[in-house]
């Protein structure tokens, strides 16, 4: 909290000159997490007339790197302070920021010194402050070095955004439990987004013994070598965000907080199921993600019971499904000609039990087929429970299934409302703009169905944009922000007060796998294969991101069955009134 007051304080203290505005847009990435790009804006506004912008910026500079855990760079940062401002505005802050430094490299001693001088210098909450720091040091003096758990992200970068989250959801972890629960200490590596550089920081980390645990990396390009070299390594690593199929099989050291497309395909389907579903068709994209969906979905409907109508594949980046459309309509129409069949079979047995005894049956035998089929379509159009059209009866009466499907076509192309054609379940594999779009297109080709997908519905996008047209549908997801409970509010109530922002997937998972990490550790202590078999006996916990079941393998299998209703998002299950 002291920080954050001087952020404030600093930043009305700013004027008008291009050293102040540098220095405002500084405070500004600084608060949305973007550490590298606030260093740069700080040390621009540093450059200047030496007054109290270009000295807050030097603190400034330092808060960053700090924050980037960054230690012994923080630390120069502050010493080229002092020897520049002795006896500046913020020198009491520097010496207790010093002590957070020497503190986090465990120098406890230089640590120690640091605070002290703080409390000469200061006054008020931040003397308290280093009081209290002195004092928990007491406890830290007989140690060595602290454990510390490593964050491996792509802090800069093309990427350096999901670094930035996946940072932000560590340090809120970090700093909502209770001080004596902090048992470890979080360092931060950047990869820069490069397999290779990721590889070389987690040789480094587990030639550090302090080192108990590694939460990252992002991708799966860097996280599968990473991985293979901590669990060789019997580092304990849990990848946030990694989709990969089987990545937790790569080995006991190595758990995964994310749910793989095929999961979601898994979860969503049997959902429907469990809804009395049971004729399905698939469209989805052909990348991985795709792919790994529509394959869970569909062998999980096969052995289900279902029955799986059409498989239908797009290149990522199209926008015209219409083909697509068209081709599961006719799987559809399939599906309805044969309850019409079925249907209209039954009343040509009782035409023919009924109805044909009554005119005799030397009558009946002399009648034409075409005078018998016209009484036929005229007695059964005369059933207003029927729901098969006259003309599809007449066709089927005059030439079966082969007739009624040039029947289809023929109406098809002359009605002016097309037959809504029903598909119980329709599962879109995709990105959430790809949903916006084929959900539309789908509802114009009249398949009447109910929409199934993964986690890109999970998005506010798409209630507000197709909630009309896909009323009712049913999706998988790993993180869902309005879900019920303490752990889910309490994260985004403190997100959204500590950040000014909605949390996203990224920071959600992080913050899961950081506190997994640390409550691991507060169990087994500093030791990495205590803290793997702790990870390993993760069942039914309740995080931000929902409910974390390890499988034996080391995977997450618990998920969110979202449906969309009444214009929102909302848990299966839930009373939306």
């Amino acid at each position: 909290m002291y920080r954050i007051l001087l952020l404030i304080r600093i930043a009305a203290a700013a004027l008008s000159t291009d050293q102040d505005i540098r220095f405002q847009e500084g405070v500004a990435l600084y608060r949305e997490g973007k550490f590298e790009e606030a260093i740069a804006a700080f040390r621009d506004a540093a450059v200047g007339p030496e007054g109290r912008t270009a000295q807050a910026a030097w603190v400034m500079q330092a808060e960053a790197l700090y924050r980037m855990g960054e230690y012994s760079r923080a630390r120069d940062v502050l010493r080229e302070f002092l020897s520049r401002y002795p006896q500046g505005s913020y020198t009491a802050y520097v010496e207790y920021l010093l002590g957070h430094c020497w503190a986090r490299i465990g120098r406890f001693e230089g640590a120690a010194r640091h605070y002290r001088r703080a409390i000469q210098l200061a006054r008020g909450e931040l003397r308290r402050r280093a009081q209290a720091m002195l004092k928990v040091l007491e406890g830290y003096e007989v140690q060595e070095v602290p454990p510390r758990i490593a964050l491996l992200g792509p802090f800069t970068g093309p990427d350096r955004e999901f670094g930035y989250a996946l940072r932000r959801g560590a340090e809120l972890a970090y700093e909502l439990l209770p001080p004596e629960e902090r048992r470890a200490i979080l360092t931060y590596r950047d990869t820069g987004g490069d397999p290779i550089r990721t590889v070389k920081e987690v040789q480094a980390l587990a030639a550090r013994e302090e080192v108990v645990a590694v939460v990252g990396p992002v991708f799966a390009s860097s996280a599968i070598p990473a991985a293979a070299l901590a669990d060789a390594k019997e580092l304990p690593l849990l990848a946030p965000t990694v989709t990969e199929e089987d990545f937790a099989s790569i080995g006991p050291y190595v758990f995964q907080l994310n749910l793989s497309p095929r999961l979601q395909g898994r979860r969503v389907a049997e959902a429907a199921l469990g809804f009395g579903l049971r004729t399905f068709a698939v469209l989805a994209s052909m990348d991985d993600y795709g792919r790994e969906m529509a394959q869970g979905f569909t062998e999980t409907v096969e052995v289900g019971g279902g029955q799986m109508l059409a498989v239908e594949w797009y290149s990522p980046g199209t926008t015209d499904f219409s083909e697509a459309c068209r081709r599961i309509r006719w799987a559809g129409w399939e599906v309805l000609k044969g309850r019409w069949v079925e249907e209209v079979q039954a009343l040509w047995r009782i035409f023919s039990e009924e109805f044909l005894p009554e005119l005799g049956p030397d009558t009946a035998a002399t009648l034409p087929d075409t005078t018998l089929r016209g009484l036929f379509c005229t007695w059964a159009s005369q059933d207003s429970s029927l729901e098969v059209p006259e003309g599809a009866i007449e066709a089927w009466a005059a030439g079966g299934d082969s007739a009624l499907n040039e029947w289809f076509v023929a109406y098809e192309d002359t009605a002016e409302v097309p037959l809504p054609v029903p598909i119980d379940g329709f599962l879109v594999a995709g990105g959430t703009e790809e949903v916006l779009q084929i959900v539309p297109q789908a509802a114009f080709h009249r398949i009447r169905t109910r929409f199934l997908g993964g986690q890109a519905w999970n998005d506010p996008q798409v209630p507000l944009t197709i909630g009309e047209y896909a009323q009712g549908a049913l999706f998988s997801a790993v993180y869902f922000p309005d879900a019920p409970g303490e752990a889910v509010r309490k994260f985004t109530e403190a997100y959204r007060v500590r950040y000014g922002r909605d949390p996203g997937l990224v920071d959600a998972l992080s913050y899961d796998a950081t506190l997994l990490v640390l409550k691991a550790l507060g169990r087994a202590g500093p030791d990495r294969e205590g803290v793997r078999r702790a990870l390993a006996g993760v069942q039914e916990y309740r995080g931000a991101s929902g409910e974390v079941s390890f499988s034996e393998e080391g995977a997450n299998l618990a998920a969110y069955i979202l449906e969309l209703s009444g214009g929102r998002i909302h848990i299966v299950g839930e009373n939306t009134q």
